[in-house]
Protein backbone atom coordinates (compact mmCIF):
# COMPACT_ATOMS: atom_id res chain seq x y z
CA UNK A 1 0.00 0.00 0.00
CA UNK A 2 1.16 3.39 -1.16
CA UNK A 3 1.56 6.28 1.93
CA UNK A 4 -1.64 7.60 2.15
CA UNK A 5 -3.16 5.49 -0.54
CA UNK A 6 -6.48 3.55 1.22
CA UNK A 7 -7.36 0.59 -0.96
CA UNK A 8 -10.59 -0.45 -0.62
CA UNK A 9 -12.49 -3.24 -0.56
CA UNK A 10 -14.86 -4.97 -3.37
CA UNK A 11 -17.42 -5.05 -0.95
CA UNK A 12 -17.10 -1.45 -0.56
CA UNK A 13 -16.10 -0.39 -4.05
CA UNK A 14 -19.61 -2.55 -4.89
CA UNK A 15 -21.81 -0.62 -2.23
CA UNK A 16 -20.44 2.56 -3.58
CA UNK A 17 -21.62 1.65 -7.09
CA UNK A 18 -24.91 0.80 -5.37
CA UNK A 19 -25.30 3.59 -4.04
CA UNK A 20 -24.08 6.14 -6.69
CA UNK A 21 -26.80 4.30 -8.82
CA UNK A 22 -29.48 5.14 -6.54
CA UNK A 23 -28.26 8.57 -6.09
CA UNK A 24 -28.66 8.99 -9.81
CA UNK A 25 -31.98 7.50 -9.41
CA UNK A 26 -33.23 9.79 -7.16
CA UNK A 27 -32.03 12.76 -9.17
CA UNK A 28 -33.43 11.68 -12.36
CA UNK A 29 -36.73 11.33 -11.04
CA UNK A 30 -36.71 14.92 -9.41
CA UNK A 31 -36.01 16.48 -12.26
CA UNK A 32 -38.14 14.01 -14.47
CA UNK A 33 -40.81 15.00 -12.13
CA UNK A 34 -43.71 16.43 -13.90
CA UNK A 35 -43.80 19.68 -11.38
CA UNK A 36 -40.41 20.77 -11.95
CA UNK A 37 -40.55 20.37 -15.99
CA UNK A 38 -43.57 22.86 -15.90
CA UNK A 39 -41.69 25.55 -13.86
Amino acid sequence: MSEGVVEFSQDTQEKNLTLITAQTRDAVATFMNRDYVER
